[in-house]
Order: C-alpha cells, then structure tokens, then sequence
C-alpha cells in the first residue's frame, strides 16, 4: 500500500509547509504515522495537524494518545479564537475518555478567557454550565463535506443548527411570497468558521428553507438536530433562550386583540443600563435589587450582566446562584421620563468573564405582557436601535 493517497493537488509542492498546507486542504491523505511524526515535530503548533495525527492514531487504536492529542489541538484553536474546531475536538476526546465536571469547567474558564463574548457563536457556548454543555455535546453530530456539495436546497426541511469548524459556505437567499417582507439581509453571504446557520426555531414550527447553502472549499460542520435540540431544552432552559440569542430570533407580538399581523423586533446589541429586583422564594418583602445591564434585549427576555459583584469564592458564588434560579423578578427600563417595571423569571445563572472580569448573567424570561405595554416596548427598542 502506497504511503500517501494524492488528490488533485493545484499547486507544485516544494516544502514542507506546502505539505502541511496540502494535508489541511485534504489534497492529500498520508497513511505512514511516521511522516506525519515528523511533521509535528517541524510543526507543533498547526492545531489543524496535531488534529490529523489524533486522527490517525485513534484509527489506529492508540485512543489514550489520540485523546490527548484532541486537548492539546483544542487548546491551540482556542487560542486562535476558533471556537467550533475547539469544541469539535473536545467532542471527539470527550467521546474516547468521559469527563470529570472539573475538567468540563477548565476547558468552559479556558473559553471565556481566551475567546471572549464577542461573536454570537463563542457567546451560545460560553454561557452553558458542566451538566448543559455535556448534554449539547452529546447530541453533536461532526460532518465533512467536499467543494460544491449542496448542504440545504430551497424548500428543505430546517431541522438541523449547524456551526462552521472550518471552510467556506455560500449561503443565497431566495425570496418567496411568504418571506418578500420580512427579509432584511444581503441575497448572498459567505458562512465561514465561527459562523451558524439553521432556522430551526421556534421548535414547534415546521419551516422551510428559503436558501441555497453550497461548500465552496473542503468543509467541516458540527451539526444538531433539531428534535434532539427540543428534547434537550425541556431539560435545560438555558440552552433555548443562548438559541434565541444565537439565532437572533424576531419575536412576534400581535398589536391588538384581532390577532391583527405578526411584526417583527429587533433584538438589540447595544449597551443598556438597567435594574432589576429580585423576589426570593416568591415573596415582595424578601427581595434584592441589583444594578447592571444587558447587551441583548428582545420582547421575549433579557441577557442581564450585574454591573458589581462582591461575592468572592465559588461557595459564595454557587450558593448565589442557588438562591436565585427560577426566582420572579422586575426589570426597571428607563423609557424617557416613563417608570416601566416588567414581570418576568430567572431561567439561567452563569458566571461570565466580562471586559477582564468575573461576574454573573442572568437570563429573564418576561412574562406575558399587554399589547399595549409591547408595542410601548417595540417603540422604545426601535428608538434605542437608532441612537
């Protein structure tokens, strides 16, 4: 058997690193474990190779040596900010050598330090604790996919969220006659690592596809279903509403009692002052008023991130969290000279790394508001996106 497989390589190869770069792209496929060897040693921080080597051995049946070789090729990517090609190795090691809770936490504080909050993707992730993170990854399937391979053709089922690993991703929107209205995006766009794509909720609704996505390069995707994405949200809140902001879902209010046109809100990015009074244990004399903010604000909830906080060990910390979740609470929007407190609950606690600090977020679901309080709030959001 020949050592290597080639593809159609475009380019001559004339160094190493031309080699490495060809492996990467998939033009070839080496068989002999002693080139690849000696590659990593000549490369040892190409996250991408250390990646095919895993590979290798564990086809090989070296698991514990693949494992270990899955951590380090996640670290690396992590530091690159390539949050689904570091989670995608995890799955895979997690897979060969089940976790303990305080190995799932490190590599969740690796996450926050290294990636930051600052794309809609490495955000869903960040927020999700050892139990909801095992349960995610549980249900993630891992594809490969060749140049010009039709992923989602126009009037396919949405059932799956998908998350770029690595690769490029033309995505053409089409308009139909049910959709002309709402689009506000560009016909095309290029899906790239980091990026997401699937219009899987609300869950309960059966949609379908109004793009076109193709690979226009060797393509790697890190997929979830949605039914088993239901099934998992009974159980653990805080994934559905990290969705709602992943998906940046425009929630529908109706505007009078005669079910008149479902409009559409735009969540809003920006950053806004707020309080919020917290009710323990279900009663108004016993409560906690915090100050802070929220980067995410739509009709249906708010992302609320405390502005301080004075807890300092994590039996502090935990026990905070403990006494808060599920508990009722009133969100104080400062809307012009208007006083407007609205009723909602706490449905997740995590703690976060924010602008270099350790705070907590608060996940709140609103209750169900009046049509006139909504489009009070819709006028406000739309004023507020303006400014």
């Amino acid at each position: 058997m020949p050592t290597n497989q080639l593809k159609a390589v475009p380019t001559q190869i004339s160094t190493s690193q031309d080699i490495v770069d060809h492996i990467l792209n998939n033009d070839i496929v080496l068989q002999s474990s002693e080139m690849l060897h000696k590659l990593l040693k000549k490369y040892p921080d190409e996250p991408g190779l250390v990646r095919v080597y895993a590979d290798q051995l564990k086809k090989n049946g070296a698991l514990d040596s693949a494992a270990d070789l899955y951590s380090k090729a996640a670290k690396q990517f992590l530091e690159k900010g390539k949050v689904p090609a570091a989670i995608a190795l995890k799955i895979r090691q997690w897979r060969i050598n089940s976790p303990t809770k305080a190995t799932v936490n490190k590599f969740l504080l690796n996450l926050m330090q290294v990636a930051g909050d600052n794309t809609p993707v490495t955000s869903f992730f960040c927020q999700l604790n050892f139990r909801e993170l095992i349960a995610l990854f549980s249900i993630a399937e891992i594809i490969q996919l060749p140049p010009d391979h039709t992923v989602k053709k126009v009037g396919d089922s949405e059932d799956s969220l998908c998350f770029v690993i690595s690769g490029t991703l033309k995505d053409s929107m089409y308009n139909t006659i049910d959709n002309r209205a709402k689009v506000y995006r560009e016909p095309n766009l290029y899906l790239k690592e980091n990026d997401s794509f699937g219009d899987i909720y609300p869950f309960d609704s059966d949609k379908k596809s109004n793009s076109y996505i193709e690979t226009k390069s060797q393509v790697e995707l890190l997929k979830i279903s949605k039914e088993k994405l239901r099934k998992i949200c009974t159980k653990y809140p805080k994934i559905e509403h990290g969705l709602l902001n992943l998906l940046k879902i425009r929630s529908n209010s109706s505007m009078d009692d005669s079910r008149e046109k479902l409009r559409y809100v735009r969540r809003i990015q920006s950053k806004m002052e707020l309080q919020i009074e917290i009710h323990l244990n279900g009663s108004q004399n016993t409560s906690i008023c915090l100050s802070g903010y929220s980067s995410d604000v739509s009709i249906g909830g708010i992302r609320f991130i405390m502005d301080e906080i004075s807890l300092k060990s994590s039996s502090e910390i935990s026990s905070f969290e403990k006494g808060i979740n599920n508990a009722k609470v009133q969100v104080n929007f400062p809307i012009e000279d208007l006083a407007v407190s609205i009723p909602g609950k706490i449905v997740w606690v995590s703690q976060v790394l924010h602008e270099g600090r350790k705070t907590i977020a608060l996940g709140i679901q609103f209750d169900k508001m009046s049509p006139k309080l909504k489009g009070l709030l819709m006028v406000f959001f739309d004023s507020f996106h303006k400014n």
